[in-house]
């Protein structure tokens, strides 16, 4: 009989990992250069990133709570999964959908390099406001940040540092090593269905309302705040982005190795399939202006 926790448990470090090397090979020291000049979105879009996604995921859970009893699994799986960092995916919508490249990768890079330091204490704090059910999900503090700097922080560093050596290196092979981490994603993706197969068809619906409502509130929350720090087009495009496609395959990896709660990370596995709908409509709303303006 296949063991499928057993190959979660190999794939995800792996899939994680290569994802985190992609995105430091496409980070140059020249986007940090250009966020230098305008740092003013920079600051905002981490602080949101950082605080008010975890914020949006508490309003969205109190909310759905008054009209009916949201079960442990979807409140926790939203508490971890706001608490994770935007995923490259951000970084190739923002370029396709005509964002600000630079901001995106910077944000997302800066981000990923910080949360494994301070997610645990985040998501344990928030994680014991639920109540005593939560007793489980008490993590070894510093444990589980060395295990997330191997699979984050690492590889970005590694592939910033590749960027900077060998610029042509990367070029050559990091849409390879985008396939190939793609792919692993997939298997994941497999893997965490046929595992959860019950329990997804349990709370699905529920599941999917709330991860598309919070993925859209912080979408739109972040748009008003942009607005009103009188960001530009482009950079307010790019937050909203950045806040609201999130690294599911962090969460989902924290929840199944770390966690060893494999139902855990179907919400991540949920939002990181449902974010692609706005992230889709960003891209064909930027391709029709630009094929109206041709």
């Amino acid at each position: 009989m296949i063991d499928f926790t057993s190959m979660l448990q190999i794939f995800l470090p792996l899939a994680l990992a290569l994802m985190m090397f992609v995105l430091g090979m496409n980070v140059k020291v020249e986007d940090f250069k250009s966020v230098q000049q305008q740092p003013k979105a920079f600051f905002l879009g981490v602080t949101l990133q950082l605080l008010l996604l975890p914020a949006l995921a508490w309003f969205v859970i109190l909310v759905a709570n008054l009209f009916i009893e949201v079960p442990l699994l979807i409140s926790i799986g939203l508490i971890l999964l706001a608490a994770c960092p935007g995923g490259a995916t951000s970084n190739v919508i923002s370029q396709l959908s005509g964002g600000n490249s630079a901001l995106s990768l910077s944000m997302t890079a800066f981000v990923s390099m910080v949360l494994p330091f301070i997610l645990p204490s985040l998501f344990i704090f928030q994680a014991s406001l639920l109540g005593s059910q939560v007793d489980r999900f008490s993590i070894p503090i510093l444990p589980t940040t060395v295990k997330l700097l191997l699979v984050t922080v690492i590889p970005v560093f590694l592939g910033m540092t590749t960027q900077y050596i060998s610029s042509e290196f990367c070029e050559r092979y990091k849409n390879s090593a985008e396939a190939i981490s793609s792919w692993l994603f997939v298997v994941i993706v497999c893997l965490l269905i046929s595992n959860n197969f019950t329990k997804l068809i349990e709370v699905g619906v529920l599941m999917a309302v709330l991860c598309l409502s919070l993925c859209v509130l912080a979408i739109a929350v972040t748009f008003y705040i942009s607005k009103k720090a009188n960001l530009d087009r482009r950079e307010t495009k790019t937050l909203q982005i950045e806040v609201g496609i999130q690294n599911a395959a962090m969460g989902i990896f924290i929840a199944n190795d770390l966690l060893n709660w494999s139902e855990l990370a179907l919400i991540s596995l949920c939002y990181g399939v449902l974010m692609n709908i706005p992230a889709f409509y960003f891209v064909f709303r930027y391709k029709k202006i630009k094929a109206n303006l041709n």
